[in-house]
């Protein structure tokens, strides 16, 4: 597992599996490339369009069993036990509303709808008469919610685990920022938050070079790539000849392979290459580096409030789905 400090793989945030390329490098030589997944399959974006009826249907079946259940419960339980259950039941429900309201469904909101159950569930177990089918449905859907948020703090725990919150980073490191979803020519407050740590290290020592790294936008009207760069340089004042350009990649696999080609070919490979991207990326980032026997260091980016609880979520299931 990545320790946070400069870690062996190449800094990569991969769906997964591994992608090879000829390179000088002697891993990179191995001039393998075992598989390019096309654009329209695997991706973040692919996942979420897929699985939005899902997410959409279970955030109105545990909401609507939360408030079937906190409504039952209100007289037995007294107001004093009753806030104490709904309190956090009902402060997950709101997390996902905001979600929802800003972004639309998201697989993200899948595993807070099914721990709001927990609170829910155990006003249900103190209501219902013992043994009773109410009773025995609660003590179930309690049991599972409280065994699925075991398993996500687990995970929590080892993802935060993978990075160091203010990594070494050389005077004139190389720094790759990964690419992310841009809306109306504009880079989304996620992928703003990279660039912003991408900018306040080129401010520290103007010697780095930014790489940015992403393909067409959704809308085919643009580059991740550009609109980044015209991000740094307008927003951030960094300047245009630190900003390197690469506009090809579809995918986070291909981010870091055509990056680290385009550092090789501008004579940079001997410098420090870090990533910079959002901090519940690192995990995977690390795993993915040390298979590839790459150095690397990964810097994290905050995530926004609004999100972070959704996109640290939706991070685990795709840890989980890929667990052989």
């Amino acid at each position: 597992m990545c320790t946070g400090r400069s870690v062996t793989g190449a800094c990569v945030i991969a769906n997964d599996g591994v992608v090879l390329g000829t390179t000088p490098s002697s891993v990179w030589g191995m001039g393998i490339l075992r598989h390019m997944r096309t654009p329209d399959t695997d991706t973040a974006v692919s996942t979420e369009t897929r699985l939005k009826p899902l997410a959409q249907a279970l955030f109105i079946v545990c909401s609507s069993l939360d408030a079937y259940l906190l409504a039952v419960s209100m007289g037995p339980l007294g107001i004093g036990g009753w806030l104490a259950l709904a309190l956090p039941c009902l402060a997950l429900v709101a997390l996902n509303l905001r979600f929802y309201h800003a972004n639309g469904p998201s697989i993200g909101m899948m595993p807070l709808a099914v721990f709001s159950l927990v609170p829910a569930t155990i006003g249900g177990l103190l209501t219902f008469v013992p043994g009773s089918v109410g009773w025995w449905l609660c003590a179930l859907g309690c049991a599972l919610s409280t065994a699925v948020l075991c398993v996500f703090l687990y995970w929590f725990v080892r993802i935060r685990k993978a990075y160091q919150a203010e990594p070494h980073i050389a005077p004139d490191a190389v720094l790759v920022v990964l690419g992310g979803l841009v809306r109306n020519g504009k880079p989304v407050l996620t992928l703003v938050k990279r660039l912003e740590v991408a900018a306040r290290l080129w401010h520290e020592a103007p010697t780095r070079t930014i790489v940015v790294t992403g393909g067409p936008t959704t809308d085919r009207t643009s580059t991740e790539a550009d609109t980044m760069a015209a991000w740094l340089v307008d927003d951030a004042q960094v300047s245009e000849s630190a900003i390197l350009r690469e506009r090809e990649a579809i995918n986070t696999e291909q981010n870091f392979l055509l990056s680290k080609q385009l550092v090789e070919r501008e004579g940079l490979s001997d410098r420090q290459l870090c990533v910079i991207s959002s901090n519940y990326h690192l995990y995977r980032a690390g795993i993915l580096a040390k298979r590839l026997e790459l150095e690397v260091t990964l810097v994290p980016a905050p995530v926004p409030l609004k999100s972070r609880a959704q996109q640290w979520c939706r991070e685990v299931l795709t840890i989980l789905s890929k667990l052989r």
